[in-house]
């Protein structure tokens, strides 16, 4: 028998991995292990399962947190093991260790199980051995040494407290923890593989024996095909030796067509080249006449080729020197253009410059007298005294007459009006400036001119004042600060004080309150119930006694041990009348079967008749499709007929196959080139997209083909209005345009300022007026355009008039002058930007031209494309309505082939049960059974006799089985009755104490309850001063607040004023100092120089563009003239050549025919071809015919070849034996496996009952013993078969007896009910199953259990402990921190004293204090009487 030793645990959870190991020796039969929440005491229970196991405590399947942690030790790597010696069911002691270790990585811990030691000793020789071994291979050794599988170590014997009440879980959990303790998982999953097998077995044997039908139909198919195959062969033969003979004469035929060919080939070659030859004769005529057509100059008649080819040197020397001079002036007058372009260049960029420098100095002189309108400003404003620093006072004169003392610095004083309110600090100018006058207001600042040295200095003094201001308020804001927090401290002294009295008082309030409820709690408990005496309780303790005496009397009735001795005797008589039924069964089966062998004979015939009415109408059905294909109709019961039906289909379905092949792979060649088609369409549909969104880029406001349109339009329109004579039109170039523009502005530049002009003329007509005489003395004056004399007052008028004329600033005809100078030069200025427009979009321009014409061609190839997809679209439609009328044939066909497999493989079917039926009658005619001595009817008295004798024994035990559950209810009763009896005892003691206690209770608190009273009194008379106190500082503190942010805000405003004035002028006086470091007027005055020299460069390079405009012109007609005359010779001179050409092709036409007609022997030739080629084409024809014979009987003997090849026919013979074998291995295989599976489901059924009876019998024991309630009389465990037929399976649960009625447990129980449920049906499993191993262990049995429930506990553990006393390796192991229960334990112990051993220790688990200050747990070892 197995029992367990000693423990020694190091490193795990909160046991040190440094220090010695904690080593705890196991009693018999009883170890106690008690200590304090928190202290260790579970983890003896989770080593103990580790070591015997394997398993891991729960929740903690990976390890980490089952050794200690390395980071309260210190250490990144921990180790710990843990030793158990133990005894083997055999009696030999044996140790096994098992080590562990877990590492701290950087944020996480890993565990790594290390290979585990099994130790033992040789009892022969006393060696001590010692075993390596893996974790999995100890978890399977260890169960197996002890006798006791897994899952009763770890949910029964071993259980974790987390999991001590796993009888009560949920149905999935509970079957699977019963399914494992019971191994019936394995059982039943062995009964459902016998089951499958079965099953597949005899699916398998069904389709194995129509196999075995259709192999022998297929063995005599391939007999006959083997026939016609070596038929095929012999005429195969013959006709290859006709082709072979036809062969040789054709090629004697065909030798003699060559011989006569090459005469013929020869001739006709000839002919041909004869032909061409003709040919070119007529081609080159029709050249030449064409070539006379066209002569614009006919020369060859005047002239020889020879005198046309020296005019055409001479020509060409004059006209290279013309091209020479032409070439030279065209590069001279864009040298010009290129000059004229380039000066115009410069002029637009200097005139660029020009305007801005000039912009820079008006901004710069705006500048400078918006500084010194903002010095005056800030002086006045912040009293800054320019000279000595000082305050300014109230008079702006005083300190701009200081500064211009002081550094002799001219002023100028402008008047600027500003806001009466500025004096207070606002910060910024209001300036009004109007037309060049000054606006002077009441109140003014006066302006103040300073250079950079000065402003620099004014500059320091104002951020001098800036740093005053903001020490300032720095220090206004330092005691601001200062003050709020000695109020502050002072307000939270006060409210804390307030506070502490409020809570104070609070608490004295609460005190009362509960005092008073209690008193009242306490007055109505008494008056509800009597008040109990001391009689009472003695009185209540004896009727106890007596009950616990009459319980323990009825517990020691000898029936309860020789009822279940009866039952096992009845079980094993039972078993051998069982065999003896089943034997007597098989043979009632044997003698029975030939019976049975003649219905199955009756029933293959019925089946065979029904088979041939169903292949008859399914032919019938299908009928249509025969006549439409010509098929002929065979007959049901013919299988030679039905294979011959088959294979004409299959030929048909493979011809039909192959014509929709051939049409549908012209369907796909005419849809891709359709597809091919519909690609070009979509590309050209995308590019002719992507085109037109192109044009309606180029067509945007913002590209250049709108605004080349846009100027077309201005230019029409403006040259209109200015009615000039327009050389533009709408569809004009762009080219054309700027060319147009180009002289436009040519024109326009040439006009000049006429006012000199004007003006001398005008002195001119005046001086003509005079006449003098001749000692140069003015006589009169006469009018210079009449030569009339004017009198003294047209003298005057005239003289006056003519003044006017030439004064500049009056004359209206300098005045019109000027104002068409103006105009010009606005016209210009327009046909500049026009010609800038047009250049720059005249890619744009070009670009649209291009893409309207690739549009256009474009749109032509859709439209072609489109006409051929809608031509090749007909053509596809036609061919799909052929495709799919041979898909119809196809699908009708392959509709049939069904139909015919499934009449022929009803066929072979129906002949296979003929054969079955013959060898039936057969076998019936030999058959004799017999009963080895025995006939039908001794058989059949036999088994009913030991039918009645087990129903009998069943009886008998069920009658015992009632007994037995009397004298449990008895006890039950007995059991109930002394609880109650001690439960009322008590409640009388519980209650008569409770009486004595309220008393004195009710007196304490009616004192608790004056001295509060008196104390909140004396607190609300503190706490009044204290509120006031509070609002008083409170007030003040507003106050304070409000005054410190007005001045605060006040000192901010003025800082940030001056700061954003010093801003301002500092960036002022920037731009300008930065004005004159670049020196711009000098770069003005440059500019305005070099401008006036380029205007005299363009006028000077235009008037030299126009001097030679004429000759190049001249150069260019002369040019044309001279290449048209060349032209003409050279086209005279390429007419001789046609001449010379034709002259001699005639002459070799002449040759070529001569030769032809001297080669003879055509017409014989001729002849003799015709001969032989119909000599040929009568043996080809023989020989094609052999051919097509022999192609036949090839197609024939492939065709019986690929038939012999075929899955059905090849190894034909082979796959018929292998099924013969298989089908008879196959029926012995089927009726062993029922046998097996019949002998297993009975044995794991009765297992499965016994066991279940077991338990249930100890269960029902040990509620008695230990639950002291009234409610629940019993508790069970319930196994319902599952509800599948296919396969056996248990659902498990708990019910509870209230009275005649049982209930599920689970749900309906209280938490202390649960634990004593599962603490009985533990104990119970263990008695049951742990044969082998008397080790049980609870691990805080007394959680949520009440003091009745505890003793009951107790006295039935005590109980457990006597009865099997005898067990020598019997061994309970206790852990609880529940000092009331270990009292209990020692005192019904003590009631047993005699039966067993007193334990000599118990061990006491605490946490005590290490070397490194952590607290590790320790295990002492403490004498029994200490307890």
């Amino acid at each position: 028998m197995a029992s367990i030793n000693k423990l020694s645990i190091r490193g795990i959870r909160s046991f040190n991995p440094d220090d010695e190991e904690q080593v705890i020796q196991f009693c018999l039969p009883l170890t106690i292990i008690v200590g304090a929440n928190g202290c260790g005491k579970t983890t003896i229970i989770e080593s103990l399962k580790y070591a015997m196991t394997g398993s891991l405590p729960p929740g903690n399947k990976s390890g980490q947190t089952f050794v200690h942690d390395p980071k309260s030790a210190g250490h990144t790597k921990v180790k710990a093991s843990v030793k158990l010696r133990f005894t083997n069911r055999a009696g030999n002691s044996m140790v096994v260790i098992r080590s562990m270790e877990v590492t701290q990585k950087k944020t996480s811990l890993t565990f790594k199980g290390l290979d585990g030691i099994l130790r033992t000793t040789d009892p022969q020789t006393g060696e001590r051995i010692s075993m390596s071994h893996k974790c999995t291979e100890l978890d399977r050794q260890i169960p197996t040494m002890i006798g006791v599988s897994k899952p009763i170590l770890e949910h029964v014997v071993f259980c974790h407290q987390e999991e001590s009440s796993w009888p009560l879980m949920e149905g999935a959990i509970l079957k699977k923890r019963f399914d494992d303790i019971f191994d019936s998982t394995r059982y039943t999953k062995a009964l459902e593989a016998l089951r499958k097998t079965r099953l597949e077995y005899a699916s398998n044997v069904k389709d194995i024996k129509a196999d075995l039908v259709m192999y022998a139909s297929h063995q005599h198919a391939a007999n006959q095909y083997r026939e016609e195959l070596e038929s095929t062969t012999e005429k195969l033969s013959v006709c290859h030796d006709e082709i072979q003979e036809m062969g040789v004469e054709v090629q004697s035929e065909t030798k003699k067509m060559k011989e006569a060919e090459k005469i013929i080939a020869q001739v006709e070659v000839m002919m041909d080249d004869v032909s061409e030859k003709l040919a070119e004769v007529e081609n080159a005529r029709a050249v030449y006449n064409s070539q006379r057509d066209l002569l614009e100059v006919d020369m060859a008649s005047s002239h020889s080729r020879k005198d046309l080819s020296k005019m055409l040197s001479e020509f060409n020397e004059d006209m290279i020197s013309q091209e020479i001079e032409y070439k030279e002036k065209t590069d001279e007058m864009q040298s010009v253009r290129m000059i004229i372009e380039d000066f115009g260049k410069k002029s637009s960029k200097l005139n660029s410059v020009k305007g801005k420098l000039s912009a820079e100095h008006d901004a710069n002189t705006s500048l400078l007298n918006q500084r010194s309108i903002l010095v005056g400003k800030l002086a006045s404003d912040y009293r800054v005294d320019l000279q000595g620093r000082g305050n300014v006072g109230n008079s702006q004169s005083t300190a701009v007459t200081n500064l211009t003392s002081g550094t002799g610095v001219q002023t100028q004083l402008q008047y600027m009006g500003i806001d009466t309110t500025s004096k207070s600090g606002k910060s910024g100018i209001e300036s009004q400036m109007s037309a060049g006058s000054t606006v002077v207001s009441s109140s003014q600042h006066q302006p103040v001119m300073l250079n950079d040295v000065e402003v620099d200095r004014f500059q320091r003094i104002l951020k001098e004042k800036e740093q005053q201001l903001r020490n300032e308020l720095n220090d206004f804001k330092t005691q601001l600060e200062t003050d709020q927090d000695n109020f502050q401290q002072q307000l939270s002294e006060l409210m804390a004080k307030q506070k502490a009295v409020e809570n104070e008082k609070s608490r004295f309030s609460n005190d009362q309150r509960n005092a008073r409820r209690e008193i009242l709690s306490l007055s109505n408990h008494q008056t509800q119930q009597s008040r109990v005496r001391k009689t009472d309780v003695d009185q209540a303790r004896q009727f106890s006694l007596q009950a616990l005496h009459d319980r323990d009397e009825m517990s020691k009735n000898s029936r309860l041990m020789d009822i279940p001795a009866e039952i096992r005797h009845c079980d094993a008589q039972i078993d051998d009348i069982q065999r003896s039924i089943d034997n007597d069964g098989y043979l009632l089966k044997d003698l029975r079967s030939t019976a049975e062998e003649q219905n199955a004979v009756r029933m293959l015939e019925s089946q065979i008749k029904q088979d041939v009415e169903g292949v008859n109408e399914l032919l019938k059905e299908q009928n249509y499709l025969f006549i439409k294909y010509n098929l002929e109709q065979p007959d049901a019961v013919d299988l030679r007929s039905l294979e011959g039906l088959y294979l004409t289909v299959v030929e048909k379905s493979e011809t039909l196959n192959k014509e929709l092949n051939e049409e549908q792979n012209d369907l796909e060649n005419k849809q891709r080139e359709a597809t091919e088609k519909q690609t070009i369409l979509q590309q050209s549909d995308q590019r002719k997209h992507n085109l037109k969104r192109k044009v309606s880029i180029l067509l945007s406001d913002n590209r250049g083909v709108k605004k080349i349109a846009s100027v077309i339009d201005e230019i029409i329109q403006s040259e209109a209005e200015w009615d000039m004579t327009s050389k533009v039109s709408r569809d004009v170039q762009p080219q054309d345009l700027l060319t147009h523009m180009s002289n436009t502005l040519n024109d326009l530049s040439s006009d000049e300022d006429n006012t000199e002009t004007i003006s001398k003329a005008i002195k001119t007509l005046k001086k003509m007026s005079k006449i003098k005489d001749s000692r140069g003395q003015t006589t009169h004056l006469e009018c210079p355009c009449c030569l009339r004399n004017m009198g003294a007052d047209e003298v005057v008028v005239f003289s006056e008039r003519m003044g006017d004329l030439a004064n500049k600033e009056t004359s209206q005809l300098i005045l019109l002058d000027k104002h068409q100078i103006k105009e010009d030069q606005r016209k210009k200025a327009m046909y500049s930007n026009w010609r800038k427009i047009v250049a720059n979009g005249l890619n744009d321009w070009l670009d649209f031209d291009r893409i309207k014409y690739d549009l256009n061609e474009v749109e032509n190839k859709v439209e072609q494309v489109v006409q051929e997809v809608a031509l090749l679209e007909g053509e596809l439609d036609e061919m799909k309505n052929s495709t799919t009328e041979l898909e119809n044939q196809m699908n009708e066909i392959r509709a049939l082939l069904p139909h015919v497999v499934r009449a022929r493989d009803d066929g072979t079917r129906i002949e296979s049960k003929r054969e079955d039926v013959r060898s039936r009658k057969d076998k019936l005619s030999y058959m004799d059974p017999s009963g080895g001595g025995r006939d039908l009817k001794t058989v059949e008295d036999d088994l009913s006799k030991n039918t009645e004798k087990k129903d009998q024994l069943v009886k008998d035990i069920s009658r015992k089985n009632s007994e037995l559950s009397n004298l449990n209810n008895r006890i039950s009763k007995s059991s109930k009755a002394a609880s109650d009896a001690d439960m009322r005892f008590r409640d009388v003691e519980g209650k008569y104490k409770k009486d004595q206690e309220s008393s004195s209770r009710k007196q304490s608190l009616q004192e608790t309850i004056e001295k509060c009273a008196r104390e909140e009194k004396r607190l609300v008379d503190q706490i009044a001063p204290l509120r006031q106190q509070i609002k008083s500082k409170e007030a003040n503190r507003n106050r304070m607040r409000s005054a410190a942010k007005a001045d605060e805000d006040r000192m901010r405003k003025n800082m940030d004023s001056l700061i954003s004035d010093l801003r301002s002028l500092k960036s002022v006086s920037q731009r300008i100092s930065g004005y004159f470091r670049n020196r711009s007027d000098e770069e003005l005055e440059r500019v305005i120089a070099d401008l006036t020299k380029i205007d005299g460069d363009i006028c000077s390079s235009k008037e030299k563009l126009t001097e030679m405009e004429p000759r190049i012109e001249t150069l260019k007609f002369q040019l044309n003239e001279q290449s048209r005359h060349k032209k003409c010779i050279e086209a005279n001179i390429k007419l001789y050549d046609s001449l010379e050409n034709i002259k001699r092709l005639s002459e070799e036409h002449s040759e070529m025919h001569h030769g032809v007609q001297e080669i003879s022997g055509y017409e014989t030739a001729k002849g003799s071809y015709k001969i032989a080629e119909a000599e040929k084409r009568q043996k080809e024809d023989q020989k094609a015919r052999s051919e097509g014979r022999k192609s036949g009987l090839k197609d024939q003997q492939r065709q019986l070849k690929r038939k012999l090849q075929q899955e059905e026919y090849k190894d034909v013979d082979e796959e018929h034996r292998e099924s013969m074998i298989k089908f008879e291995t196959t029926t012995i295989a089927i009726s062993d496996l029922e046998i097996y599976y019949s002998a297993l489901d009975k044995a794991l059924l009765q297992f499965h009952g016994m066991k279940i009876g077991d338990i249930n019998k100890i269960i029902r024991e040990l509620w008695t013993l230990t639950y002291k309630g009234e409610d629940i009389s019993n508790i069970e465990l319930v196994s319902d078969q599952g509800t599948s037929k296919a396969s056996r399976s248990y659902n498990y649960r708990v019910v509870m007896s209230k009275g005649n009625t049982q209930m599920d447990m689970r749900g309906r129980c209280s938490a202390g009910q649960r634990v004593l449920a599962s603490l009985v049906i533990r104990l119970a499993l263990a008695e049951t199953f742990c044969i082998s191993c008397g080790v049980f262990a609870l691990d805080e049995p007394t959680t949520n259990l009440d003091y009745e429930n505890k003793r009951g506990l107790a006295i039935a553990l005590a109980q457990i402990l006597a009865t099997r006393s005898a067990q020598h390796n019997f061994q309970l192991l206790i852990i609880t921190h529940d000092e009331d229960f270990v009292t209990m334990m020692k005192n019904e112990l003590a009631t047993q004293s005699g039966k067993f051993p007193m334990p000599d220790k118990y061990f006491q688990v605490s946490r005590e204090e290490g070397q490194d200050g952590c607290f590790y747990s320790k295990i002492n070892a403490i004498d029994w009487d200490e307890l």
